[in-house]
């Protein structure tokens, strides 16, 4: 795994005062401007070329679950949240509307584009006979994600887009609202384990973001002291919002995907994804596109 930014790894992060280990503020500063992009800077012009070189089949799948597939939304979400403790957004900015309608725009940069790369844990546990719910707080671990990763042969590269299927928009598609309500109402959702040693483990691998059909990419409700906690101590929401700048997709549809890259025995794809023009916005559907 090439690093040709010299990004430096989790633990050799220089101290940022008072946030904790594992701050990136100011590792992606140029000509003394704060930087607004954060991870997203992997993606440099080699990183792209080399991710064009995955579309060869003329093979193109939509990762957009309909708008409204969640017949009435729970969770009782509004929005993203920083680091809790300070209320600091990335890069110790100050949320406030004015700065994020100038200085956040993903479309002054182009979107994203990169090489995605899934991995399919809804597959994985079929094949290997581990049940789950995704209704339930099932923590996928990093040592579960190294494992699908060996058994789908796939070799992490700095700036990869991180997929996670879990099967949790699977379940809700096809039921009746009532169905949706009831599977909802446990108010947990599995997902990639909320812990230091996740956010470490995507850190050094330098992934430039990270997505998943999860209703929150890790596991809710989140767990503090060996105990399930409240939303607020989401740990991976912390510190990759805040404290890595890496952006974060939910509730993908990743079905038609991992049918593919099954088929073809490929987990790696060229992958774009442009947000909704909003200025201002804090969320919107991904526009997700992967190419084979």
């Amino acid at each position: 795994m090439t690093n040709e930014l010299n990004i430096p790894d989790f633990d050799s992060l220089p101290s940022v005062k008072d946030m904790p280990q594992g701050c990136a503020w100011g590792i992606f500063d140029k000509d003394g401007k704060k930087d607004v992009y954060g991870t997203l800077n992997l993606l440099t012009p080699n990183v792209i070329k080399d991710a064009y070189a995955e579309a060869r089949d003329g093979v193109h799948i939509s990762l957009n679950w309909p708008m409204g597939a969640i017949k009435t939304p729970g969770f009782a979400r509004k929005g993203h949240f920083n680091h809790q403790p300070t209320a600091l957004a990335y890069n110790g900015v100050k949320p406030a509307v004015e700065k994020l309608i100038q200085e956040y725009d993903w479309h002054d940069r182009g979107g994203l584009i990169g090489r995605g790369v899934l991995l399919d844990y809804k597959a994985y546990a079929d094949k290997h006979g581990i049940e789950y719910s995704p209704f339930e707080a099932k923590r996928i671990t990093v040592a579960e994600l190294e494992a699908v990763a060996k058994e789908q042969g796939v070799t992490f590269k700095t700036g990869d887009i991180l997929l996670v299927r879990s099967g949790f928009t699977e379940a809700l598609t096809g039921v009746t609202p009532e169905q949706q309500g009831e599977r909802l109402g446990t108010h947990k959702s599995c997902g990639v384990d909320g812990s230091i040693e996740t956010a470490k483990w995507v850190w050094n691998h330098h992934f430039s973001a990270v997505a998943g059909d999860a209703i929150a990419f890790e596991t809710i409700p989140p767990f503090k002291d060996g105990k399930e906690s409240a939303l607020p101590d989401l740990v991976l929401h912390q510190y990759f919002l805040s404290l890595f700048g890496l952006p974060i997709g939910e509730l993908w549809d990743l079905k038609a995907l991992s049918e593919y890259c099954a088929k073809s025995n490929r987990y790696t794809f060229l992958l774009t994804s442009i947000p909704l023009n909003v200025p201002g916005s804090i969320g919107s559907p991904p526009n997700a596109i992967a190419m084979f």
